[in-house]
């Protein structure tokens, strides 16, 4: 059981700091060795361990300082770590005072006058105050009526004085109470009822039924947005002589919508609390229904940051790094980005470098001017109208060093980098390539040029063919080639201390690179069903080929063994060609179409399926002569070829952990150096 002191008032909100206090709880055996305490947020009842706070002894008090509505649960634990249930216990405290507020007096006869007045429990009411409760009017020091609140979002009264003494001066205050019993008094203010003869002569000066005024208070405005609620004051325009209004009328459109609302008297008062844009439109009317033009008021709100803050690197170099920020905000909308950098991750060590006023949802800018090879962190605080801001991640980027850039590299294709691999040998298994063992060992004398250029990788390629005949056969040849050739290049030409992998050269890399429009060969994608129905097992993931099945040049497991289908249906995806500057880049051609002297052809690491009257044929691509082409390795009436090419190894490396081109010209005999950051 858990007790407060002092006792909860009616209301059930407290004004002053609240005392919880824990009872000495029992434990017959070992004994209570203290309390864990933490606050209850949402409907998460229970919270790990590490975010309660532990007390020890049989008992405890706590001072609940702090407003609005909290709830604390409580848990015993003895001396050998057993624990209780849990208690919960819920506290209220508003301490803080109604807002000031002034008096609206209208001196409507000579016996009589209104009193127009109202405020709000703190700037706002939510559920951490606890709102407004009543009214007392004061004249001349009497308390003549105490008036209740019904709506918290419309806390005005409006009370008439009758039964006065014509020409009569009387003085007048008022005193708010919110429901924890916090008050604010009003400033007096002296009013007269009006003498007889007012307008002179006993005439009556001619009535008036006016437009009303609109006033807002409240929140403050930026940029015309308010960053908090505001209250709505609608008053009679006419003046007390010549009024004929007894009636305010208002309805609301937009984001906070209130549909036509009636108030009698001279003034009324709401809340806009929505975010967004609210028109309020105003009119008085008089006892017989007559109603005066409208006045209206359109008023923007917005309370909440940015949202979906995000800065990107786009590109750097050795002095720049371009970034792409981007934000949204759905009040008042993205008014400016300003762009940050620091050489640490210290929130005091950003400087802003530049402020981009845009209203995009995206802003490019460059950071320039900066040190060679050097890390820096960035990061952008995006700004809305109504002066909100959000700042996003910080993002950690470095220039570059003393190498060739990505776009100085994507302009040296063909050229030579001085790249060494660590040699390995590799057994090509008969089991998998159809025939018997091959043993392979690492070409240390073979040189390396630039291949592609693209996403902070590199790819290079060998010089030549690497003049070791690598020899598939049949149906286990075409079912493991690609894995093969793949795999003897990873082991043969990789360097795992400059992060650099490799590969054998595919037909994906010369499509990349060549416009050549395979699907204008004769036949390309068409389907065929031949009478002989045998095929190698690898084509079960292919099945209708390349073009809906797997990749051509992908493999990941081995795979054995040829079957026959009762119905085997293919699709053309063989085609061949001749390199030329019509389909390729002078560079590239150069780099592809190079023949050794004592080297005729190189594989490629990819499959292709042909067709003729009888039979579909599985076929390997490969480079003979400066053409594309491909050859069989097995017929689908069970027949086995053999074939053995050379292979083109490609290394592919990652841009940011080496520094390309410190030395060297890119020549054969002068290659760029690549080193490890």
């Amino acid at each position: 059981a858990v007790a407060v002191s002092p006792e909860v008032p009616a209301s059930g909100w407290y004004n002053t700091d609240v005392v919880v206090s824990i009872p000495n709880a029992e434990d017959a055996n070992s004994g209570i060795a203290g309390y864990y305490y933490w606050e209850v947020v949402g409907d998460v009842a229970e919270v790990p361990d590490e975010e309660k706070t532990y007390v020890s002894g049989a008992s405890k008090t706590l001072t609940v300082k702090s407003e609005g509505i909290k709830t604390i649960a409580f848990q015993a634990i003895d001396k050998a770590g057993n624990v209780s249930g849990i208690s919960n216990i819920t506290v209220q405290k508003d301490s803080t005072n109604p807002k000031d507020f002034s008096l609206n007096i209208i001196n409507d006869t000579t016996t009589q006058f209104t009193v127009n007045t109202g405020t709000t429990d703190d700037t706002t009411y939510t559920s951490d105050v606890s709102g407004m409760n009543y009214y007392e009017v004061y004249i001349d020091g009497n308390l003549v009526e105490t008036a209740q609140v019904a709506d918290q979002s419309t806390p005005s009264i409006s009370y008439v004085a009758s039964n006065l003494q014509e020409n009569t001066t009387y003085t007048v205050y008022v005193v708010a109470y919110d429901k924890a019993g916090n008050k604010t008094e009003s400033a007096s203010m002296t009013v007269s009822t009006a003498n007889v003869n007012t307008g002179g002569g006993g005439q009556e000066p001619a009535s008036q039924l006016l437009a009303p005024a609109i006033s807002l208070t409240g929140a403050t405005q930026t940029n015309g947005y308010y960053t908090g609620n505001v209250v709505v004051t609608i008053e009679d325009s006419a003046s007390v002589s010549t009024t004929k209004a007894v009636k305010v009328k208002y309805q609301v459109i937009g984001a906070n919508a209130i549909e036509e609302t009636e108030v009698m008297g001279r003034m009324a008062m709401f809340t806009i609390s929505a975010d967004g844009s609210s028109t309020v439109t105003a009119w008085v009317e008089d006892s017989e229904g007559n109603a005066s033009e409208t006045s209206t008021q359109t008023i923007s709100k917005d309370t909440k940051a940015p949202t979906a803050v995000s800065l990107s690197v786009t590109s750097y170099d050795k002095t720049s790094i371009s970034v792409i920020a981007s934000g949204s905000d759905e009040g008042s909308g993205i008014i400016s980005y300003a762009f940050q950098i620091s050489q640490t991750e210290n929130d005091e060590d950003f400087t802003t470098v530049r402020t981009e006023a845009s209203t995009e949802g995206t802003c490019s800018y460059t950071y320039s001017n900066l040190e060679v090879g050097k890390n820096y962190y960035i990061r952008v605080i995006v700004s809305d109208r109504a002066g909100y801001q959000t700042t996003s991640e910080i993002t950690r980027q470095g220039t570059q060093d003393n190498g060739l850039s990505d776009s100085e590299l994507s302009e040296e294709i063909g050229k030579y980098v001085a790249y060494t691999p660590v040699s390995a040998n590799y057994t090509s298994q008969g089991t998998y390539n159809g025939g018997s063992n091959q043993n392979f060992s690492t070409d240390t004398a073979v040189k390396w040029r630039i291949l592609f250029v693209e996403n902070d990788k590199i790819s290079l390629i060998s010089e030549e063919p690497i003049n070791n005949r690598f020899n598939l056969r049949g149906y286990n040849g075409y079912n493991n080639g690609v894995k093969l050739l793949n795999e003897a290049c990873m082991t043969m030409y990789s360097n795992s201390s400059l992060g650099a992998t490799s590969r054998s050269l595919n037909i994906d890399d010369i499509e990349e690179i060549s416009s050549y429009n395979k699907n204008g060969y004769p036949g390309y994608g068409t389907d065929y069903t031949p009478p002989n129905k045998y095929y190698p097992n690898i084509y079960e993931d292919e099945m209708s080929g390349t073009l809906d099945g797997i990749g051509q040049s992908e493999q990941e497991n081995w795979v054995t063994g040829y079957s026959q289908a009762s119905t085997l249906k293919v699709k053309r995806t063989y085609y061949r060609y001749t390199m030329s500057t019509s389909y390729m880049t002078p560079a590239y051609y150069e780099v592809l179409y190079y023949q050794a002297s004592n080297v005729d052809s190189y594989w490629l690491a990819s499959r292709c399926v042909d067709i003729n009257s009888s039979n579909a044929i599985f076929y390997l691509f490969y480079v003979s002569g400066g053409t594309v082409d491909a050859n069989y390795l097995y017929y689908s009436d069970d027949d086995n070829g053999s074939r053995s090419y050379a292979v083109r190894p490609v290394v592919e490396i990652d841009r940011t952990s080496v520094i390309i081109g410190e030395t060297g010209s890119g020549t054969r005999t002068s290659p760029y150096s690549i080193v490890a950051k």
